[in-house]
């Protein structure tokens, strides 16, 4: 998993978000943005995936979708987290997984697991929405090791940058132990290094 998310840490790609903010009196300020998708498993140059992701940030909160279009229809997938707290210490801008995590106060744990749909043609597609807060992912919820934060740090949903990482698990063995291979393990779990499709987003503090 860890070269996995050390892969994710090259996604200098020509990420350019679409940002829109809106006051809101309730919630206080909010900020919209959009990223395309890219495939990053293969390593640099990154190629375009077919989808895109939006993050709607506020003061203590997250609230993300991802979208795509070129998945493998009845495979398990799973969305991680990556929250960069103090992006202004990452040595690279984005700031880069493993080495970043300590200097940028990172935080990566699961976000979510879904299951490709058929698109009709025989392709894969998927919808899904998640979102985080200022306390942090759920009990029993994986955390990924070597993240030194608990999660989004009060006050930071606006200053944090922020990758998404989406990671294809194959097509699980059906069965009731929650062991590595079943669908509730598979789409709740890390991958081991070596997995080859795997798709990212990254958004820089607005």
């Amino acid at each position: 998993m860890k070269s996995i998310l050390i892969k994710a840490a090259l996604i200098a790609f020509a990420v350019t978000p679409m940002i829109a903010a809106a006051d809101d009196d309730e919630h206080g300020v909010r900020t919209f943005q959009s990223a395309n998708m890219a495939n990053i498993a293969n390593g640099m140059p990154f190629t375009p995936a077919n989808g895109a992701a939006f993050l709607t940030r506020s003061k203590n909160g997250l609230q993300a979708r991802v979208m795509l279009a070129d998945l493998n229809p009845g495979h398990a997938y799973t969305i991680w987290w990556f929250i960069f707290n103090q992006p202004e210490h990452c040595s690279t801008h984005p700031c880069t997984p493993g080495a970043d995590f300590g200097p940028g106060d990172a935080a990566g744990y699961h976000a979510a697991g879904v299951i490709a749909a058929g698109d009709m043609a025989g392709g894969g597609v998927a919808n899904v929405s998640f979102e985080t807060g200022d306390d942090g992912p759920p009990a029993g919820a994986f955390v990924v090791p070597g993240t030194p934060a608990a999660g989004l740090k009060h006050n930071h949903g606006l200053k944090a940058e922020v990758h998404f990482l989406m990671i294809d698990h194959g097509v699980p063995t059906a069965g009731f132990p929650n062991v590595p291979g079943s669908w509730a393990f598979e789409l709740t779990h890390p991958l081991p290094p070596g997995t080859h499709d795997v798709r990212a987003a990254a958004f820089m503090a607005p």
